[in-house]
């Protein structure tokens, strides 16, 4: 949710010199629909179903880099299968950065459809905020937790999983 997986991952692929797939495109690649579509036709309960065996395939195959969606760790079977196969990273900037992120994104249109609906932004970002708090307790379930500062970019953030995993012996 706006936190900066995708860019990270892309750094992080670049400073490993390891590929990177992102769980969302490669999904809607195998499926051949976008996940608003497929949220809308057959519901959440498929998707993260579909989600769960698209990244299952994605670990199971050459090493890589994979980011997820901001919704993927609402499933403990993929939570744990995630952990035993790999490092589980998360990425936490604070919410108001993330929220900030979040309004000012052009590709996010049910969102931007939300804000321009509502009566009170407030309301919508104490939406968003409940559901990042709903969120929050799989997110620490990672191995690894990298604390983001608004100003950091994501080759810093790279940077900083690199050193977490090269020379902290808990991860």
């Amino acid at each position: 949710m706006a936190s900066g997986k995708t860019a990270t991952a892309k750094a992080l692929s670049q400073v490993m010199q390891t590929p990177w797939v992102d769980a969302d495109a490669e999904l809607e690649r195998s499926y051949g629909s976008t996940i608003a579509t497929i949220f809308k036709e057959k519901g959440e309960s498929y998707f993260r179903s579909i989600e769960r065996e698209i990244v299952q395939e994605l670990l199971a195959s050459t090493y890589k880099i994979i980011s997820l969606g901001g919704g993927a760790l609402q499933d403990d079977i993929l939570v744990n299968y995630i952990k035993a196969h790999s490092y589980l990273i998360f990425i936490k900037p604070s919410f108001e950065v993330i929220y900030e992120r979040l309004i000012r994104s052009t590709h996010r249109p049910i969102l931007m459809k939300e804000l321009e609906a509502a009566d009170n932004e407030q309301i919508v970002k104490n939406r968003l905020k409940s559901l990042y708090l709903g969120r929050l307790q799989q997110y620490e379930k990672a191995h690894i937790t990298i604390d983001v500062q608004e100003s950091w970019s994501a080759h810093y953030v790279a940077l900083q999983i690199l050193e977490k995993l090269t020379h902290d012996t808990s991860a």
